[in-house]
């Protein structure tokens, strides 16, 4: 990410919020190398000395970034430097987006990531080796031995004050470490194609988790090779050959063991419900039995149903995204974007059937806002939307309360699994594939199959009793204008005969 631009919002003067009168710096950032911006980016502080601290925070650390000077007054001048080496270089970029583009809770883990960065950068091979096996043992969280190599000294150095912001006094040692590691870092030109190559091979490697390896390569170690073009360190970018990483589909295949039945859903609802409001036992099923995402759920409006043939639908369009994290009060900032895609296209607007009995429960909850009102369903305390970790811990506390004593196999399941139990519940119907495609925003049919092959060969270890009585009506209660097409998904007595028949 680069700054495109900043400034404190609304003539400077506070706006009405959720938090109350609160002053509002917009700034604009754009992925880099070429890319559209991403923009209308908003933090609200509750003084304007703090919107205009972040603001100058925010201006002096893309100077920075740059490799500007700044004279004693604090102001940039026309002296940029740049960087020689891998290590200065990402000196420079931590630097630039300690207190600004990260999270608090992100800057040790993109810290440490950069770190590996450093030590796979050495001019030697085998002190690269070394040096990653040293970081290993001078982990803080296991009993660590004292240094005695130079390269055991380094690792020390790195994992204790590397690439940390501000200048600080050193011991001996530590102070030869750092000049040891400016001297044996390979300058910038030597960054080569093949060099990332070599690289993005060590970052997805395939004992790590392949969620974990995009993760590292392309959150943490891709945005500092675009920076480094960006900010003219280097003359091309040496990602362009580059493909992009696939999704490992076969980690990403549900186990049919860890998949909630429908009763069991409806206890993690009504848990929800007593304990949060009833709108959140809501949410449980609306993700549920429509499949949904928690992004995807997060963005639900009162606007997102409309009515066809008789039956409510949840259109499914867009998603509230975290796209970085900042310096502020709320931590990160949110934004509206299309849902996501399997296959890195435009994903299509799905349009889902709700069950009867979750379409009254919706319109009864609506009050007449249904296709009127554009405001959230699921929202925080004071208005605003979800708060997407609160709610992950109302789902830890519901899952050990409700599923884990009638079902050990499904502790430390994740919100997610409220859409493989959706996807399931169709599939264990006999609904149509191409259907559940539809619904479930995949854009690939082989894909989706795929994924869900598992649970496609052991639905009989999925116990779908009581379905009907959740909402899933069967075809007697189904309005004459439905047609017997969408009936399917709200029928599994026909299925439960099929099946009966098959033993």
């Amino acid at each position: 990410m680069r700054l495109l631009n900043a400034w404190l919002g609304n003539n400077a003067q506070p706006i009405t919020t959720a938090k109350g009168r609160r002053y509002q710096v917009r700034w604009s950032l754009s992925p880099g190398a070429g890319r559209l911006p991403i923009e209308r980016k908003r933090t609200t502080f509750s003084t304007k000395a703090e919107a205009r601290l972040f603001l100058e925070r925010l201006t002096k650390a893309e100077y920075e970034a740059e490799g500007w000077r700044f004279d004693d007054d604090g102001q940039p001048t026309s002296e940029p430097r740049r960087a020689t080496s891998v290590v200065a270089a990402l000196e420079s970029y931590v630097k630039s987006r300690w207190d600004t583009y990260w999270q608090v809770s992100q800057r040790t883990k993109a810290r440490m990531r950069l770190v590996e960065l450093i030590a796979l950068t050495l001019d030697s091979a085998r002190d690269a080796s070394v040096l990653l096996r040293a970081l290993e043992e001078q982990r803080p969280d296991r009993p660590r031995l004292e240094p005695t190599t130079n390269l055991e000294w380094v690792a020390r150095y790195l994992r204790d004050y590397g690439l940390r912001p501000g200048d600080r006094v050193l011991d001996p040692p530590l102070e030869c470490a750092r000049r040891w590691l400016e001297a044996h870092s390979i300058p910038l030109a030597a960054l080569s194609i093949d060099r990332v190559t070599e690289l993005r091979a060590h970052f997805t490697r395939a004992e790590l988790a392949p969620k974990t390896a995009r993760t590292y390569w392309s959150g943490t170690v891709l945005p500092f090779l675009t920076w480094l073009v960006d900010t003219d360190q280097i003359a091309r970018s040496v990602v362009k050959a580059q493909p992009r990483l696939r999704r490992d589909v076969v980690d990403e295949r549900p186990d049919p063991r860890r998949i909630p039945d429908p009763r069991l859903m409806e206890g993690v609802a009504r848990y929800f419900a007593e304990r949060h409001g009833a709108i959140w036992g809501t949410y449980v099923r609306l993700s549920t039995f429509c499949s949904l995402r928690i992004s995807e759920a997060f963005d639900v409006r009162w606007t997102s149903f409309v009515e066809k043939r008789g039956r409510l639908y949840l259109v499914v369009a867009t998603q509230q995204r975290r796209v970085t994290g900042v310096n502020s009060d709320d931590g990160a900032t949110l934004v509206r974007t299309g849902t996501k895609s399997t296959r890195d296209r435009h994903a299509r607007v799905r349009e889902v059937p709700l069950p009867m009995a979750l379409a009254d429960e919706v319109r009864k909850l609506a009050r007449g806002r249904l296709g009127r009102d554009s405001s959230l369903l699921f929202v925080g305390p004071r208005g605003s939307a979800a708060p997407a970790d609160t709610v992950r811990i109302w789902w830890r506390e519901a899952v050990d309360a409700v599923l884990v004593p009638t079902s050990p196999a499904l502790a430390g399941i994740t919100p997610h699994s409220m859409r493989h139990a959706g996807m399931t519940y169709w599939f264990a119907q006999g609904t149509d594939h191409k259907r559940i495609q539809l619904w479930g925003g995949w854009s690939s049919l082989v894909q989706m199959l795929d994924t869900y092959r598992g649970v496609l060969d052991s639905l009989e270890a999925v116990d779908l009793a009581g379905i009907d009585e959740l909402g899933w009506a069967g075809a007697a209660n189904l309005d004459a204008h439905v047609d017997a097409a969408s009936s399917q998904v709200v029928d599994l007595s026909q299925w439960r005969a099929r099946r009966l028949q098959d033993v």
